[in-house]
C-alpha cells in the first residue's frame, strides 16, 4: 500500500506509521469504508472509490459501490436543479474572530445554486449552500415557524466539497 492511498484513509500520522510498522493490510471492504468515513473531499472520495470498485475482486462491493457513487451522482444532480424557481439556495459562510466565531452565517440568497457556488469562493473561507423549497414553511402551534433545508452541500475555503 503506498503511503498516499493510506494518507487517504487514515488521517492520523501515529497511526499510519503503525500499520506501516505492522505491516497491516487491509481488505477492500475496510478500506472501502475507511475512505467512505475519511476526511476527504467527495471529489476525492468519489475517484478514490471509482479506482477500488474498479479494481476489486469482490464482486459484492463493486455493485456497492456502484450504487452508492450513482446515488450520489444523483443528489448532486438533484440539488443542482431547481425547476422553475420552486427551490432558494442560502449561502452561509463560516464567522471567523468576534462573537460568533466557527458558525455558519447566511450573507446570501439565491435562485441559481452556482451563483451562490461563486459568491462563496470569493469569501475565502468555508461556507455551505443550503437549499430550501419555496413557501415550504411550516407553523407550529405557539405561532413560531421553522424552515428546514431540503439539501446542504458543504466546502472548503477553496470550493472543494467536503
Amino acid at each position: 500500500m503506498d503511503v498516499e492511498e493510506l494518507k487517504a484513509m487514515i488521517p492520523s500520522e501515529t497511526v499510519r506509521k503503525y500499520v506501516i510498522k505492522s505491516e497491516w493490510t487491509f481488505t477492500d471492504r475496510e478500506k472501502a469504508a475507511l475512505l467512505y468515513r475519511g476526511d476527504l473531499s467527495l471529489k476525492e472520495q468519489y475517484s478514490r472509490l471509482g479506482t477500488l470498485r474498479d479494481t476489486t475482486a469482490d464482486k459484492r462491493l463493486q455493485k456497492q459501490l456502484t450504487e452508492y457513487l450513482e446515488r450520489e451522482k444523483q443528489a448532486i444532480r438533484a440539488f443542482k436543479e431547481n425547476a422553475a424557481n420552486r427551490c432558494v439556495y442560502v449561502l452561509k459562510v463560516q464567522e471567523n474572530g468576534g462573537f460568533h466565531e466557527g458558525e455558519y452565517l447566511a450573507c446570501g440568497y439565491f435562485f441559481d445554486w452556482n451563483v451562490a457556488f461563486e459568491y462563496g469562493k470569493k469569501e475565502n473561507v468555508p461556507f455551505q449552500i443550503e437549499k430550501y423549497l419555496v413557501n415550504a414553511v411550516f407553523e407550529f402551534e405557539d405561532g413560531t415557524c421553522n424552515h428546514t433545508s431540503i439539501a446542504n452541500l458543504h466546502f472548503s475555503k477553496a470550493g472543494m466539497v467536503f
